[in-house]
């Protein structure tokens, strides 16, 4: 009985020291950043509006997704700044994320703040993945804008935290009246 436990055990120390060091490494941005590892494609970050025009009061959704290029990637660090007077999340979903461990998901809709740090045992994956959809509600008309902020990383499943994102794209948004 004991043999069975142990390797549960062992599972989950292992968990908790992955999501401890990737937690590390996102927060104190000890990572590498380099555009590309051995790929002709380079890794990005894409933010595209499901809906085709906001309007003031009726809820939006916005898709953030991963593309790793020819890369494994088994950990991305997103952050995000919407203007609060303008916009309110409503709802993170990570359901389609390739992630398993999440030690940050969260929004303040008083500060602006999107922050999404998740990840998943080697390899990870590779390819284009929908790290989260984000509900808002468009609360003021007017233009506004949804900022990646240059500390998001998409770091490679290589054993070194090799940054791989080397832009961070913006959203442009303009909220309209209902008629």
């Amino acid at each position: 009985m004991i043999r069975r436990h142990q390797g549960t055990l062992i599972a989950i120390i292992s968990g908790i020291i992955f999501l401890l060091a990737m937690t590390l490494l996102l927060k104190n941005n000890h990572v590498l950043n380099v555009p590309l590892l051995s790929s002709s494609k380079p890794a990005n970050l894409q933010l595209s509006l499901e809906n085709n025009r906001p309007i003031i009061q009726q809820p939006i959704k916005v898709s953030v997704r991963v593309d790793s290029g020819e890369n494994k990637v088994n950990v991305i660090g997103i952050y995000l700044h919407f203007d609060p007077q303008k916009l309110q999340v409503i709802n993170m979903d990570t359901r389609a994320s390739f992630c398993q461990f999440y030690p940050e998901k969260k929004f303040d809709n008083h500060l602006g703040t999107i922050t999404l740090s998740c990840g998943s045992p080697h390899p990870g994956f590779s390819g284009e993945n929908t790290a989260i959809v984000l509900d808002f509600l468009p609360i003021q008309i007017g233009k506004t804008q949804i900022l990646t902020d240059p500390k998001s990383s998409l770091l490679a499943s290589n054993g070194k935290g090799t940054n791989l994102l080397a832009q961070f794209p913006t959203l442009d948004l303009t909220i309209f009246t209902g008629l």
